[in-house]
């Protein structure tokens, strides 16, 4: 990707504080962060807003916290470097790289910068996870139908393809109805792990009706307790995961590959 920078204008300028905005990559602004900005602020400490010019005003690309603390005092203006010719998605990208070259951003923001700026795995994650009947969430105030490990969905998307992720989240979905426990990343990754390995040797109507029966929180304990002993980290799910899949059956088993498996 050629450097954003290699064309693009930049200037210092003071603006006023009210004509700002913010685009959808930004991240949400953090009331209870401001509000301690606000009782601490020290003008030598405000540093300097990165912002985009377009034809219809400037919008904030990293700053939107100190932004939010500047309207709370009443202050009028503030010191912005400028950028002139970058488009929406060049935009998004330098949010995500500010991120990761200065104070951490959530892998949710990340992912939705991602997305602003089209990335294609990030949409394709999306698209695959909407299809399945689920959504991409942000952490805290999980409900169900809501994927909120989007590191987890990137892994699996890199190890099992577009198809083993959409098989997976739908197998998930029709299995315990988007409920929130069945979304944790333990689960997503122990019935992925099922598909890489196992998935020729199991119809996906089979394994809906077998493990319906199945509450995901005793498989989210009875995970933990194992992870470690015989087998390490996600592995652990997907073990008692195929344990209650073959239970009671003499036919139609799945057979236990997970030696071959390395995390």
């Amino acid at each position: 990707m050629e450097n954003l920078f290699t064309q693009n204008r930049i200037q210092y300028m003071m603006l006023p504080v009210k004509t700002l905005k913010f685009s959808d990559y930004n991240r949400d602004v953090q009331i209870n962060r401001v509000k301690k900005m606000v009782k601490k602020y020290n003008p030598l400490m405000v540093g300097v807003l990165t912002v985009s010019k377009r034809p219809n005003g400037f919008y904030v690309v990293d700053g939107q916290n100190r932004l939010a603390m500047l309207k709370t005092l009443g202050i009028q203006e503030v010191i912005c470097q400028i950028s002139s010719d970058l488009d929406y998605e060049d935009e998004a990208r330098l949010f995500v790289d500010l991120g990761n070259s200065t104070k951490a951003i959530s892998y949710f923001d990340k992912f939705r910068g991602r997305l602003e700026s089209k990335e294609p795995q990030a949409i394709r994650i999306k698209d695959i996870t909407e299809k399945a009947g689920l959504r991409i969430g942000k952490n805290g105030g999980q409900s169900n139908n809501k994927i909120v490990s989007l590191k987890v969905l990137d892994d699996m998307y890199a190890d099992i393809g577009e198809e083993g992720l959409f098989r997976t989240l739908s197998l998930i979905k029709k299995t315990w109805n988007g409920a929130m426990k069945s979304l944790e990343a333990p689960i997503l990754k122990g019935v992925g792990i099922l598909v890489k390995l196992n998935g020729t040797e199991f119809i996906d109507c089979d394994f809906v009706q077998k493990m319906a029966t199945v509450d995901p929180v005793v498989i989210l304990r009875e995970g933990r307790a194992a992870s470690g002993l015989t087998v390490k980290g996600f592995t652990a799910y997907a073990a008692i995961i195929h344990k209650y899949y073959n239970a009671g059956r003499s036919v139609t088993r799945i057979s236990n590959k997970f030696a071959s498996i390395e995390e």
